[in-house]
């Protein structure tokens, strides 16, 4: 989430107001200036950050950065996955579900992550939220809600505004709002008795309440009075053409509004509507002044274009409307500045007005910084960084030497340093982003919104590392502040609580994330209404809550109900639909109701093509379904549409082909195709370099996947040797209490417990829970992971009292996480039975193994069973019950098969001796 104001407000409207108003009216602006949208976010994208993991099935990872709760049965090591799922900034997902879609991309910010489910935009591509500005110049189109849709929204000032600290000087921002409502309100009214309601002389003074009421958060009164604006200058400009940029403007204004509500499809409207005027004034303009206003209104039309292609996905239109823009600013900035130069020598003396059209110079700093949030969407990390760093250096010439703490200077830095999160420098990142904070303390004090919302990006920034209570402190005193500020209903209050809901997450504590996620939702339904992205989102937040913790079902309403509202406010076959299905079909396969979720995946697939968007993403999850069926040939056909996909689209030297290429790699290895996968991770790794460096967090995964593969392929020593390798990347970017660092030195025990290293397995193994518990608490299901893999090395060692006190812990922490129908429980209990039949207790053997047969999650080819059917059998046959040994025995050998395993697979090569042994007997 994006953690700042409303966007910044830069009119281009014509208004004329005395010398004394134009200075208070300047004064204002200045403030606005402070009070600007930081849409920086780097977000703690829970299964997209550069440095999430990401289990496969029975494997022991899981997604968030977390160990998760696959099954360790196997004892392999487990495969690290970079999914890029489309996330709000703030969505997040189930700790097991590798691919989850989420709702909005920026739920509010920059509409990114709002993800209408599934962010759609993948947006992810892990989106940044750059700070982007929306130029309002005053518009409306044939609006037919006229201010209705927008009563909703009216928000008032905060209870709490007169404690607000002051801008810069003194006194409290939104106090200064309010006095000046109150001025241009008893303005407009004076103009309606003095020239009547209709007089075009009324509308700049409603277009400046408009941008006052925006600011305040007053969105319904905002709307009227740009609406009311609009038909003024429509009527004029039916008599008199030389209104067309008047009336350019109030569309461009509505269409801004637009887009901060979530009207995304409706503020494009607009602005195209202002687009088509003004590139007409710009055909026709005769003389040079005309030529170069006329030109620069157009550019900022452009800009905002931009951001509204951005937050409907459609990147490539978003780059060239940025692209242009800038284009047309640096074409006339040369006569911007004599001209602004001209008008400011030349106001009106004998009246005592000026004409006012806010600073003629344009803005090339923001213009870049906008641009270079738009190749932060494309994935196109240098070329985002080069430019914002243009725009940073240009603010620095242009007011670094005077004010070197500057807000424009902060948001550069907060703008640059989320970028360098996104490339994996999270170091550079923290300290772009503490720069930015002191620049903000320093010129604003320390209670100033601005300085909430730099805390609040360290606090994103934290959690991307991993680093969840430093990430915590830094969002509460985000909160502090903001509410301070604002009150408690305010979207930046949401943005926050959003925020902390995912560290929450994160960190395994359900009940305080799904409290935060609720509170983001009473705010954003109250500041939004019920049908905007970002309430979506959140309500998909607190599904992913319910299904990580299992409780799918209520999970699974949730999703439900956001369908049945989104198909009626809709239609069928929009992408919110489709991404809605996305989570209801994910919610299935961790039901292990493979079937359905595959039905409800590929009616995703079909409503994603009808409206034209990449399916990527939803062709990895089918991969996924048939990857978890064990079908490795069709898994491998969906996850190479994928990257056919990603190939077609942003090239094969992409980015984001690094992701899908390290979920090939898995599936080739488990075909036995070691050497493809090996050379699919190699593939992987080289691009990551080449994008990245040689350090990168990927990396790190990447090489993880390497030892994971090296480890099946009997390659012990190069397995371990890719493991360090991986360790020391993490360890280096993220810290040695980072998630990762614990997730490979897990992977590191599984080796050497496979190769008879029991000591050195258990010393990994402890310091990966030590690290599990640090990050999430005793009682997370990550804890009961490492524990149950202990217990398979006290086993092995021939202490089946330590494996049993073992297995009794991490029963005990699934039970409570997961209940007693989930499979990881049945997984530990089957273990159980194993230890008791060991120690000849073949009466808690035989109930364990009953248990485990009762578990419904558990599907009929499960392991899990074919496992407790095995121990049994050996029970039955310990106490001489021959036939019901066979029975038990075959049924097992007959779901190992299904398993596809081999006559040569020991437990194969056991069970056909013990079948035929007792034939004989």
């Amino acid at each position: 989430n994006s953690h700042n104001n409303n966007p910044q407000i830069t009119k281009h409207t014509k208004a004329y107001t005395s010398k004394k108003e134009f200075k208070t009216y300047n004064s204002y602006n200045n403030m606005k200036f402070s009070q600007s949208t930081i849409l920086i976010a780097t977000g703690i994208l829970i299964t997209s950050s550069p440095n999430t993991v990401v289990g496969r099935k029975d494997s022991s990872s899981s997604s968030g950065g977390r160990f998760g709760r696959g099954n360790s049965h196997n004892n392999n090591p487990s495969s690290i996955s970079n999914h890029n799922n489309n996330v709000d900034e703030g969505s997040a997902s189930f700790s097991f579900v590798p691919y989850f879609h989420n709702s909005n991309k920026d739920d509010v910010g920059n509409g990114d992550d709002g993800d209408d489910f599934d962010d759609d935009d993948d947006d992810d591509d892990d989106e940044v939220d750059h700070r982007y500005e929306m130029n309002h110049g005053h518009n409306n189109n044939n609006n037919n809600n006229g201010g209705s849709k927008y009563q909703d929204f009216d928000r008032g000032l905060p209870q709490h505004h007169e404690s607000i600290a002051g801008s810069g000087g003194g006194g409290s921002f939104l106090n200064k709002l309010a006095e000046m409502k109150s001025v241009y309100g008893n303005k407009v009214n004076e103009k309606r008795a003095e020239l009547g309601s209709k007089h075009v002389n009324i509308a700049p003074l409603l277009s400046i309440l408009g941008d006052i009421n925006c600011d305040l958060g007053n969105h319904g009164e905002a709307m009227k009075c740009y609406e009311e604006a609009l038909d003024i200058r429509r009527r004029a400009l039916e008599g008199d053409k030389k209104y067309r940029d008047d009336v350019a403007s109030s569309y461009s204004s509505i269409g801004v509004l637009r887009w901060l509500v979530g009207d995304y499809e409706s503020a494009l409207e607009h602005l195209k509507s202002s687009l088509d005027l003004r590139e007409r004034l710009c055909r026709e303009a005769a003389a040079h002044d005309d030529e170069v206003r006329a030109h620069l209104s157009l550019a900022s039309t452009l800009s905002n274009l931009g951001i509204v292609h951005n937050a409907l996905g459609q990147l490539d239109d978003a780059l060239a409307c940025h692209e242009k823009s800038l284009s047309i600013q640096r074409k006339y900035l040369k006569s911007a500045e004599d001209l602004q130069n001209k008008r400011d020598d030349n106001y009106d003396e004998q009246d005592g007005t000026i004409p006012f059209q806010n600073p003629i110079i344009p803005d090339i700093a923001q213009t870049l910084q906008n641009l270079g949030a738009a190749l932060v969407s494309l994935g196109r990390f240098d070329d985002a960084t080069e430019v914002l760093t243009e725009s940073l250096e240009t603010r620095k010439k242009t007011i670094g030497d005077h004010e070197p703490n500057h807000p424009a200077l902060a948001s550069s830095y907060l703008s640059l340093g989320g970028v360098y999160g996104k490339r994996g420098l999270y170091d550079k990142e923290l300290d772009y982003y503490r720069t930015a904070l002191t620049m903000f303390e320093s010129s604003m004090g320390r209670d100033h919104s601005s300085v909430g919302s730099a805390l609040a990006n360290i606090g994103n920034a934290l959690g991307q590392m991993g680093q969840n209570e430093d990430a915590l402190s830094h969002f509460n005193g985000a909160l502090d502040i903001k509410q301070r500020v604002y009150g408690k209903e305010h979207p930046a209050i949401a943005d926050i609580q959003n925020s902390i809901g995912n560290v929450e997450l994160a960190m395994g504590n359900f009940d305080a994330a799904y409290d935060a996620y609720k509170h983001a939702l009473h705010v954003r339904s109250l500041v939004f209404g019920d049908k905007h992205p970002s309430v979506y989102a959140t309500l998909g937040n607190m599904g992913c809550v319910l299904g990580q913790r299992g409780d799918r079902e209520s999970a699974m309403e949730i999703f439900k109900e956001s369908l049945a509202s989104l198909k009626e406010s809709l239609g069928p076959d929009h992408i919110s639909v489709a991404n809605t299905l996305c989570n209801i079909g994910t919610i299935l396969m961790h039901r292990g109701d493979h079937g359905e979720a595959l039905k409800t995946f590929k009616e995703s697939l079909k409503v994603m093509k009808k409206c034209g968007k990449d399916t990527t993403d939803i062709c990895s999850s089918i991969g996924q379904i048939y990857d978890m069926e064990r079908k490795y040939d069709d898994a491998l056909k969906f996850y190479k549409k994928a990257l056919d996909n990603q190939c077609a689209t942003v090239g094969p030297e992409h980015v984001n082909v690094c992701q899908t290429l390290n979920r090939i790699g898995p599936v080739l290895a488990q075909k036995g195709e070691y050497d493809k996968s090996l050379k699919t991770f190699a593939q992987a790794l080289r691009l990551q370099r080449k994008h990245f460096g040689d350090d990168h967090t990927m990396n790190g995964m990447t090489l993880h996947n390497f030892g994971n593969v090296n480890s099946q392929m009997g390659n012990y020593d190069e397995a371990l040797e890719s493991f360090d390798e991986a360790l020391k990347i993490f360890r280096s970017n993220l810290g040695a209490d980072a998630m990762n660092v614990g997730m490979t030195l897990f992977c590191n025990g599984n080796v050497k417990s496979i190769t008879g290293k029991y000591n050195e397995a258990l010393l990994d193994y402890r310091e990966a829970l030590r690290i599990a518990k640090l990050n999430h608490g005793d009682e997370h299901p990550d804890c009961a992971m490492i524990l149950h893999n202990m217990a398979n090395v006290y086993g092995s060692m021939g202490d089946f009292t330590l494996a049993l006190e073992k297995y009794e812990n991490a029963k005990s922490i699934r039970l409570k996480a997961f209940g007693p129908n989930d499979e990881s429980v049945a997984e530990t209990t089957c273990k159980l039975a194993m230890i008791h039949y060991m120690n000849k207790d073949f009466e808690e053997a035989v109930a364990a193994c009953k248990d485990v047969l009762s578990v419904r999650d558990l599907g009929k080819t499960s392991m899990v069973r074919g496992d407790a059917l095995c121990v049994l059998g050996y029970v039955y046959q310990s106490e001489s019950r021959i036939r019901q040994a066979i029975k038990n025995h075959s049924e097992a050998l007959r779901i190992y098969r299904a398993n596809q395993l081999g006559n040569d697979h020991p437990k194969v090569e056991a069970l056909v001796k013990s079948i035929a042994g007792m034939k004989k007997k």
